[in-house]
């Protein structure tokens, strides 16, 4: 798929309480001339046991800095911030802040318009390794967001340690936030959590407009 270019971005909107587009987060697609669509659940675990999720994370990365580029002259999508998915293996991976520099300064992108996103889990198995590289990154002036959060093994104490500017809530939580009292109470705990340690907080997931009119 890397080989044959089978691989492409789509770019999902990130909307304001105004519903406007203020950002967009990446997602990969493998377009299989045989097989059609295949979803990344389904190749991604594939790539992560087999180390190719560095090379191809390396590949989004380059992808996504390049569309930033590309729009810096286009009215509207000009500050579009793109967020960017990256796996544990990838973050921890050696090489991957002394690569991401070569990909910004190959791009000459304002790093304020990437943002990175870790889940839960590969932020906590690693924890002091993610700390480093996470303050690194501030100081380069890029954004970190802690994807998923609520589904993983939280921990508040790890989150005051953690550099991040920005949690999202699980779709899991957002789905049934109209019928579901339990996850209107932990969504109202995650903005409350952000609020404390200036985090904003993005929903996922957000598909009839009663769900969107409830969390604004």
């Amino acid at each position: 798929a890397v080989k044959n270019r089978e691989l492409e971005l789509n770019y999902q909107s990130i909307v304001d309480a105004a519903q406007n587009i203020i950002a967009a987060e990446v997602l990969l697609r493998w377009l299989h001339p045989k097989f059609g669509d295949i979803h990344p659940k389904e190749f991604v675990p594939i790539a992560e046991k087999n180390n190719q999720i560095i090379k191809i994370g390396r590949w989004v990365l380059q992808q996504a800095c390049e569309q930033i580029k590309q729009w810096s002259s286009h009215p509207k999508l000009s500050r579009i911030q793109l967020s960017v998915n990256i796996s544990a293996k990838q973050f921890l991976y050696i090489n991957f802040i002394k690569e991401l520099r070569e990909i910004l300064h190959h791009t000459c992108i304002s790093p304020d318009l990437l943002k990175l996103e870790l889940t839960e889990t590969a932020v906590i198995d690693n924890i002091e390794d993610v700390i480093s590289k996470m303050q690194t990154l501030k100081k380069m002036g890029i954004q970190v967001s802690l994807d998923d959060f609520g589904i993983g093994h939280s921990s508040l104490v790890y989150l005051k340690k953690l550099p991040v500017t920005q949690i999202k809530i699980d779709q899991s939580f957002v789905h049934d936030v109209l019928t579901d009292s339990n996850d209107a109470a932990i969504i109202k705990m995650v903005l409350a959590v952000g609020k404390t340690i200036n985090c904003d907080i993005v929903a996922e997931g957000v598909e009839q407009p009663e769900q969107f009119e409830l969390l604004k």
